[in-house]
């Protein structure tokens, strides 16, 4: 393991085995030192603006190609400082760029927190749904309440009626399914890869040597109401006290080393000190070694310990023969138990700490920051989104920073509250975390944001295709673009330094058109090769000069317990003019928006279909502009008329608003903002389009038995996934208390 950081600046205060350390050092190795004096920031930001052009639907094959071997090299280096040696032979070229790439995706889109809901709960959002004036007497002219007169029922009684209701029962038994079909197979791709950073690359997919399974565990203790009769046994008989059921495997690996996986999925090698002939006797696991590797303590009246353990045969390369499968398949059913036994108990939330602190990473650690060491925490303390939020952030920081390190910075960034809609746990939360760690001055000098993170969306099989072309046909000189691209960084800062007091005085035409020139000539991200300052200044203004329609549209999640069209936590309050105006420029400068703190429409319905069709549930919305007339501007009517003054006042910066130009000459989405905040409800229609996974407001009277049995059923479907590298942990306590056996 590296644990010196290797050609970092030093600016950005991150682990040299982090994936954001990947990246810079990739940008240095390549140029050396003619990139010696930049800040880490100026070259992370480079990169991303590069995977950023990449992934656009009218890129290059070229700029695609420039990705592509960058982030083989980014891979590369993430392989050697994480000692990840197997990583970086030539037959594992696509499992390294595999590995780095999910390594990215659990950074920024890291697995939900499940939150399920018991009927109670469910029953009173109908309730409240259905009689929101508190009207219960309506609720006895339902089919289901019976035909003779009825006294008007209480809320309680309503809550309980609705408790059968099939339209609760549905949403209740889905609730489980779908998390199980949309989350665990990330959730458990998170844990197995924490549980296997102990392991090396290599290692992991080779064949044990042995294995066992455990399945029962008993102590045999005499039984507590014997009474002894003359000419009867002088020992008393004896009874089995259970005290392990499920699945443990315990394990001679292809080195010949001996640990054991637990039914959660965890694991535990035993010390390399300990003499095969203590740990196996017979040929057969010792008892001792099961219990402490299980952790379980015989009480003090146990007479003997019955083990069960049946050996497995590992020739067959389609079983359960590595510690990779093994480690995932326990986990997984262990999750899916876990939910399992919830869903019949009708969901127990007290229950749900104790789970987190069974399958979260660094869970410890978490609670440790949030909380002072002499205060005992209880999850019901604090709202779930806040839990959720936090184990989000801290999934970003863990893996983007490193480490402990990464942790505390993503839970200050969590405790400021810079991140409070789950929906911004990607780019706005990586960038709230690296702030905190940041000395460099690169982005504040240059007047602009760090450029969004992504996913690219190549495969790894596109990069060794890419890799084939640059050497066949020299087109990919990577030195050479990446070279161009800081000239580029560069030139964009230097004229932003430049041109500070410049902007303070210049009027509205002139600051428009000086962002027009800027965005000529630099060609950054334009939507032709031959774009001119006439035609930049032709597109906007007539954008900006079109007549709003009677009718704009949003794709959006349709939650059938909310009304109207709400922004999320956080979102600027409308009476706040220019901030208000300032965060609608701000929204459309970013390729990803603003995580709902914004509600962009659009006059293409085709373009809110296209939204609503990546979302869960997602629905398209209808409103109408006629009513409020005045409140709805195009985005490109607040660039002309309100972007320069807000520059010149320093509400917003200079970049900013050129980011947003470019984002509308890019985009084509025809940007419409509603200027009151949250859309009210009556200016909106959802549109008739059902999508399958709806969970209809209508009440299910007619549910038949069949489809109720069908949903309850769905529960049990799988998810599979693949693994990445997390943090690296032993348990002490373990060793010290094995090595007892030798004594």
């Amino acid at each position: 393991m590296v644990t010196n950081p290797t050609n970092l600046n030093g600016d950005l205060s991150v682990l040299p085995q982090s994936i954001i350390s990947a990246r810079v050092i990739t940008a240095r190795e390549i140029l050396g030192s003619e990139v010696s004096t930049k800040e880490d920031e100026q070259l992370l930001d480079i990169i991303n603006n590069i995977h950023l052009e990449a992934k656009k639907e009218d890129s290059s094959q070229e700029a695609k190609d420039l990705s592509a071997l960058l982030f083989n090299q980014e891979s590369i280096i993430w392989a050697k400082n994480n000692g990840y040696n197997s990583l970086l032979e030539a037959s594992n070229q696509e499992r390294r760029i595999n590995a780095y790439k999910q390594s990215w995706s659990f950074t920024l889109n890291p697995p939900m927190l499940p939150n399920f809901k018991s009927r109670d709960q469910l029953a009173k959002e109908e309730v409240d749904r259905r009689y929101p004036s508190g009207n219960y007497e309506l609720d006895n002219l339902r089919p289901t309440s019976g035909l003779l007169p009825r006294p008007t029922p209480t809320k309680e009684q309503v809550i309980n009626r609705y408790k059968s209701d099939p339209n609760v029962i549905h949403r209740y038994y889905d609730q489980f399914s779908n998390y199980i079909n949309q989350n665990l197979g990330r959730f458990v791709d998170l844990k197995v890869s924490d549980t296997l950073s102990q392991v090396k690359w290599g290692d992991r997919d080779k064949s044990f040597q042995a294995l066992w399974k455990i399945s029962n565990i008993q102590e045999m203790i005499p039984k507590a109401d014997y009474i002894r009769v003359r000419g009867a046994p002088p020992l008393p008989p004896l009874r089995g006290n259970p005290l392990f059921s499920g699945n443990a495997y315990f394990f001679k690996s292809h080195n010949g080393q001996f640990g054991i996986i637990k039914p959660n999925g965890s694991l535990l090698f035993f010390p390399s000190n300990i003499p095969e002939s203590i740990l196996l006797p017979d040929n057969k696991p010792s008892t001792t070694a099961v219990l402490i590797g299980l952790g379980i303590k015989p009480s003090k009246d146990a007479k003997f310990i019955e083990v069960d353990k049946s050996s497995i045969s590992v020739s067959n390369s389609g079983s359960n023969n590595t510690i990779r499968k093994v480690v995932r398949h326990n986990t997984h059913s262990y999750f899916l138990n876990q939910i399992n036994q919830w869903k019949e108990a009708n969901y127990n939330p007290s229950s749900l700490e104790t789970f987190f602190k069974t399958i979260i990473p660094f869970y410890e650690t978490i609670h440790n920051e949030l909380y002072d060491d002499s205060y005992t925490f209880e999850f019901k303390d604090i709202a779930f989104d806040t839990a959720d939020l936090v184990f989000t952030i801290a999934t970003i920081g863990f893996s983007a920073i490193g480490g402990y390190k990464g942790i505390a910075a993503a839970i200050k960034v969590a405790k400021a509250g810079q991140s409070t809609s789950r929906l911004a746990r990607t780019t706005t939360a990586l960038r709230g975390i690296l702030a905190t760690v940041k000395k460099g001055s690169f982005l504040r000098t240059a007047g602009k944001e760090l450029t969004d993170f992504v996913v690219p969306v190549f495969t790894a099989r596109d990069v060794s295709r890419s890799l084939a072309r640059a050497s066949v046909t020299g087109t990919s000189n990577i030195a050479t673009k990446l070279r161009s691209a800081v000239r580029s960084s560069d030139e964009a800062a230097s004229l932003a330094a430049s041109s500070s007091q410049f902007f303070q005085k210049a009027s509205d035409e002139e600051i428009l058109n000086r962002l027009y020139t800027n965005i000529y000539e630099l060609k950054e991200g334009t939507v032709s090769r031959n774009i001119t300052v006439p035609l930049i200044q032709q597109k906007i203004d007539t954008k900006a000069s079109q007549k709003i329609p009677d009718t704009v549209f949003r794709g959006q999640i349709y939650d059938p317990t909310v009304s109207g069209l709400p922004r999320s936590h956080g979102a600027v309050d409308p009476s706040d003019k220019d901030a208000y105006l300032a965060s609608i420029i701000q929204h459309t400068a970013k390729s990803r928006g603003s995580a709902g703190k914004v509600l962009s429409l659009s006059s293409d319905k085709f373009v809110a279909k296209r939204f609503a069709s990546r979302r869960p549930n997602g629905r398209v919305f209808k409103i109408d502009t006629t009513k409020q007339p005045d409140q709805f501007r195009t985005v490109e009517d607040i660039i002309k008329v309100d972007g320069p003054r807000l520059v010149r006042e320093g509400k917003i910066k200079p970049a900013t608003l050129s980011k947003a130009i470019v984002q509308s000459l890019n985009e084509n989405e025809s940007e419409i903002f509603y200027l009151g905040g949250d859309i009210p409800a009556d200016i909106i229609k959802m549109t008739s389009r059902q999508p399958t996974d709806k969970i209809t407001t209508e009440p299910l009277l007619q549910a038949s038995n069949e489809q109720l049995i069908q949903s309850m059923a769905s529960f049990s479907n799988e998810a599979s996934g693949t693994i990445v590298d997390s943090s690296r942990r032993r348990s002490n306590s373990f060793d010290s208390a094995l090595v007892t056996i030798t004594k």
